[in-house]
């Protein structure tokens, strides 16, 4: 069954069965590598450690890539640290911040991180850091960023 909105291209359109079909198949994903933001061969060397390949799609373009395995591109961790746009930048960057600024709170960090009987863990710290952490960010941000860091408090 041919769908009525591309019924009147028949005439226009070579190889109209073709381009029915085509229709049918999911669009292939593509990335563009930044290069003023990130090295091109450390990048694709993450990805295909990932899983990830990639095939170049242009030959005059080498930041254009194909890449088949990547099922959620806007969620992968490259993305996200380097987008402008990503509350996961924000967030990375107010927690170095809040680590070359408040001396107790990377201590607390240190401690967690070398502490391997979380039993013994005293979780109070992670409070303070996390309080500490959700005060840098701006406004708008504590309102949309909430409820993870309230889950996060009830654990």
């Amino acid at each position: 069954m041919i769908p009525k909105p591309f019924e009147c291209y028949r005439e226009i359109i070579p190889a109209f069965s073709d381009f029915l079909e085509s229709l049918q198949k999911p669009l292939p994903i593509h990335i563009r590598i930044n290069l003023i933001k990130t090295e091109k061969v450390p990048l694709i060397k993450r990805l295909n450690n990932k899983g990830i390949s990639l095939k170049r799609t242009l030959e005059y373009d080498n930041t254009l890539y194909e890449a088949p395995d990547l099922k959620s591109p806007g969620n992968a961790l490259e993305y996200l640290i380097y987008n402008e746009g990503s509350y996961v930048k924000t967030l990375w960057r107010l927690y170095t911040e809040l680590l070359n600024e408040n001396k107790l709170a990377r201590k607390y960090i240190y401690e967690a991180y070398i502490n391997h009987d979380l039993s013994k863990h005293n979780t109070s710290n992670d409070r303070y850091v996390g309080e500490k952490w959700f005060g840098k960010l701006p406004t708008l941000s504590k309102i949309t960023l909430s409820p993870k860091f309230f889950r996060a408090m009830l654990l």
